[in-house]
């Protein structure tokens, strides 16, 4: 399991450097950071539905992240987009793992 990013200074450092990949589910942002451990945050706007749909997609892309073997000493922020809502947890592992290899974040074996 990886630390979860809980600061708004945290997300907004994340944000501010414009590196990251956008799919049509999500866009992801990542920033090294100084420390040993991995963190991640999640971010899921009211656009996306009632609580109970916001934190049924926290609760999937957090079961997801946790699958994947990440490099350490990143900071990763994952913004959830309208179209997440009516995915299945099948396609949203898929474009989660595309989008770790695409940015290189999964350890090699």
């Amino acid at each position: 399991m990886y630390k979860t990013i809980k600061k708004t200074m945290d997300f907004r450092t994340v944000h501010s450097l414009n590196y990251g990949y956008s799919t049509k589910l999500m866009r992801v942002k990542i920033k090294k950071n100084p420390e040993t451990i991995t963190r991640v945050g999640y971010s899921v706007s009211k656009k996306i539905g009632s609580a109970v749909t916001r934190n049924l997609v926290k609760r999937r892309l957090k079961n997801i992240i946790g699958e994947f073997k990440l490099k350490d000493g990143w900071d990763i922020v994952i913004v959830a987009r309208e179209s997440i809502k009516n995915s299945s947890y099948n396609d949203l592992s898929e474009d989660l793992q595309r989008v770790c290899n695409k940015l290189e974040l999964i350890e090699k074996p």
